[in-house]
Formats: structure tokens, C-alpha cells, sequence
């Protein structure tokens, strides 16, 4: 997960048991990432592409709806562009 956030600029120190994230939206930019096939970071990295600048690509983001059946519903309804390609 600190991986995938630091391609996006985020400022983030990875713990054992965790991480810390050092807010600061101006410096989120889009990126492609990847969700290891995982819905819970998939779907975190979604919504933080909504603060990117510009577009995020999440890749197998299609496992989101492990969980969250109406994710891609409720993502577009705050407004995100959200398109499955593959």
C-alpha cells in the first residue's frame, strides 16, 4: 500500500504494525497503481484518486466488488470518472 501511495506523492512512512501519512492533497498526483488483486487497497486508492490532480489507474479494481458490490456506483456519484479497461 505505501508503495502504490508514493506513486502517487504521497508522504508516507510504512510501520511495523502500519503507516503514517503526512497529509498534503497539493502534492497527490495521478498514477497508475496496482490493487494486488486486494478490494480494500483498491478501493483505498480509488478514493485517493480523487484528491490526485490528475487521472489515477487502478489496476483489477474490478475486485472491488468482492465487498462492495455498489462501489463503482456510489464512486461516480461523488463525481469520479470511474472506467473499467481490460
Amino acid at each position: 500500500m505505501t508503495r502504490e501511495l508514493r506513486k502517487m506523492g504521497a508522504d508516507i512512512d510504512e510501520l511495523d504494525d502500519g503507516m503514517v501519512i503526512r497529509g498534503n492533497a497539493a502534492k497527490i498526483h495521478g498514477a497508475e497503481v496496482e490493487s494486488y488483486d486486494d478490494h480494500r487497497i483498491a478501493m483505498s486508492l480509488a478514493i485517493a484518486g480523487l484528491a490526485a490532480n490528475s487521472p489515477t489507474t487502478v489496476r483489477h479494481a474490478e475486485c472491488c466488488s468482492v465487498t462492495y458490490p455498489g462501489f463503482v456506483e456510489d464512486f461516480r456519484s461523488l463525481g469520479a470518472d470511474f472506467r473499467s479497461e481490460g
